[in-house]
């Protein structure tokens, strides 16, 4: 697992699961998001060494150097999901006029990003499904949150997926299925996509209190970037689990002349 650590500084680990050992492969404190690469050999990940914030990668056993992936200057940029050839990368950014929007970034040419989605409401965690063939976003176009497909490269319909509110999609590795949260359960559709789309009923697939961070917010706060995974065959869920537990107080009372009262409390005491 790629994971980001948030505390004094902000650097990015990964996990290997089976040897349960934790490695640190940013030193900046400024390494955000990261996500891997389809082949595994690549973490992709936006860095605060430039302002704003934009796309980086570096090669998974350190053996090379980080190397930004777009010299465009603009608003903070946030990777989100490799097309499966890993040639295209999708990433949200925000523009002074509008909220978050999906812009695509290919390898191959002049490398300069392309809206996908861009409208004057919220864009958030595009995800490519397996087949490279849609693209599964956020959008608050509606009022609320709601998740929606879209065919890639475009243009064409746009084809919503959540009928109570959703956020945050994320697809089976292995097709078949789109997963996405809608308060404290994660939800699960169907869907089809070889020859026809097809989409089934969305239903609860379980339910459990888990970190939203701003994840949650796909609204006038900033456009969603999914804080969950799937495991690659499908059995697993990684979430992030608050075990603070600490209730969080929301008002002080302050008291004033306390010294007094206790004096008068004092002289009846005995």
């Amino acid at each position: 697992m790629a994971i980001e650590v948030e505390g004094a500084a902000h650097d990015s680990f990964l996990y290997d699961i089976a040897r349960e050992t934790l490695t640190r492969f940013s030193f900046d404190g400024y390494t955000h998001w990261p996500i891997w690469t389809p082949k595994g050999d690549r973490v992709t990940f936006r860095s605060g060494r430039t302002t704003p914030l934009s796309l980086w990668w570096t090669t998974a056993d350190r053996s090379g150097g980080d190397e930004r992936l777009t010299s465009v200057e603009g608003p903070m940029q946030n990777p989100e999901s490799w097309s499966p050839d890993g040639r295209t990368l999708l990433f949200t950014q925000r523009t002074s006029d509008a909220g978050g929007d999906i812009f695509s970034l290919s390898l191959d040419g002049d490398r300069r990003p392309r809206p996908l989605v861009q409208t004057k409401f919220d864009e958030g965690s595009p995800k490519f499904s397996p087949d490279g063939k849609w693209v599964a976003y956020c959008s608050n176009e509606s009022g609320r949150q709601e998740v929606y497909l879209t065919p890639y490269p475009g243009p064409g319909a746009k084809i919503q997926v959540s009928n109570d509110g959703g956020f945050d999609p994320v697809w089976r590795r292995k097709g078949g299925e789109l997963y996405y949260r809608r308060g404290d359960s994660m939800m699960v559709v169907s869907v089809v996509t070889q020859t026809k789309l097809e989409l089934a009923k969305p239903r609860v697939l379980w339910e459990g209190k888990y970190s939203h961070g701003v994840s949650s917010q796909c609204g006038p706060a900033g456009a969603t970037s999914t804080n969950y995974d799937v495991t690659a065959d499908g059995e697993r869920f990684v979430m992030v689990q608050d075990k603070a537990g600490e209730p969080v107080a929301h008002q002080v009372n302050v008291v004033l002349g306390w010294s007094e009262e206790l004096k008068g409390r004092g002289k009846g005491d005995h």
